[in-house]
């Protein structure tokens, strides 16, 4: 769905892969423009604990939470948890891309914007 868009994607297969992908990321100085969470992961890590790590090895990491249990505290108050966004399953392309446009063109307090098509799942 993201390469449709016009992504280049990189799968992690639990959220230790995916931090550690992050983290090599940061230090290659090749960040991933988004990175999109589910609240429910294979291994023993969920969402939650996913941005605390995340959010440690980069506090402006722009990071969306996802879950088909859209009632989930995380979701509605995403922010609270460090996550930049929510997206509820199952969702059309149409609001991924529209949620990935959001969260990619914010402003860095710095006046920068993101320019990477990378996104990590």
């Amino acid at each position: 769905m993201l390469r449709e868009l016009g992504y280049e994607v990189t799968c992690a297969k639990d959220a230790a892969q995916g931090i550690n992908l992050y983290k090599q990321a940061k230090v290659l100085n090749q960040l991933f423009a988004a990175v999109l969470v589910d609240l429910t992961m294979p291994g023993e890590m969920g969402g939650k604990e996913t941005i605390k790590h995340l959010l440690a090895i980069d506090p402006k990491v722009k990071a969306i939470v996802s879950s088909g249990y859209p009632i989930e505290v995380v979701m509605s108050d995403y922010k609270k948890y460090g996550f930049s966004g929510a997206i509820s399953k199952p969702y059309r392309i149409e609001e991924l891309d529209k949620m990935l446009n959001r969260i990619i063109s914010e402003k860095e307090p710095n006046n920068t914007f993101c320019c990477s098509s990378r996104v990590l799942l």
